[in-house]
C-alpha cells in the first residue's frame, strides 16, 4: 500500500506537469502566429508607407527637374537677348562710325568746294 500511495501522487504530478507542458506549448504557438500575424501586417503597412515615400520622393524630383529646365531656358533665353542686345549695340557702333568717318572726311572737302560755297552765297543773298 505503501507504493501505491506513492504512485498515485507522482503520476498525478507527472500527467499534471504534461497538461500544463501541451497547454504552454500550444499557448505559446498561438502567441507566435498572433505575433507573426502582427509583424506581417505592420510590414504591409511599412511597405506601403515606403512606396509612398517613394512616389513623392520621384514627384519632388520630376518637379525639381522641371524648375531646373525652366531655370535653364530663362537663361538662355537672357543669353541670347543679350547678345542680340550688343549685336545691335555693336551694329550702330559701326554705323555711327562709318558715318561719322564719312562725314568727317568728305564734310571739310565738299565745303572747300566752289560750288558749295556758290550756293551758300546766294542762299544767303536770297534770305537777306
Amino acid at each position: 500500500m505503501d507504493l501505491k500511495s506513492l504512485l498515485i501522487p507522482a503520476v498525478t504530478s507527472i500527467l499534471t506537469a504534461l497538461l500544463s507542458y501541451f497547454v504552454a506549448r500550444q499557448q505559446g504557438k498561438s502567441d507566435l502566429k498572433k505575433q507573426a500575424e502582427a509583424n506581417q501586417a505592420e510590414l504591409e503597412r511599412l511597405m506601403k508607407q515606403h512606396e509612398i515615400d517613394i512616389e513623392h520622393l520621384r514627384e519632388k524630383h520630376k518637379m525639381e527637374l522641371e524648375i531646373k529646365a525652366l531655370e535653364h531656358e530663362q537663361k538662355l533665353q537672357l543669353l541670347r537677348a543679350e547678345s542680340e542686345l550688343k549685336s545691335n549695340e555693336q551694329e550702330k557702333q559701326e554705323q555711327n562710325a562709318l558715318v561719322s568717318g564719312l562725314m568727317g572726311g568728305m564734310l571739310p572737302s565738299l565745303l572747300d568746294t566752289p560750288e558749295f560755297k556758290k550756293m551758300v552765297s546766294e542762299s544767303f543773298l536770297q534770305n537777306m
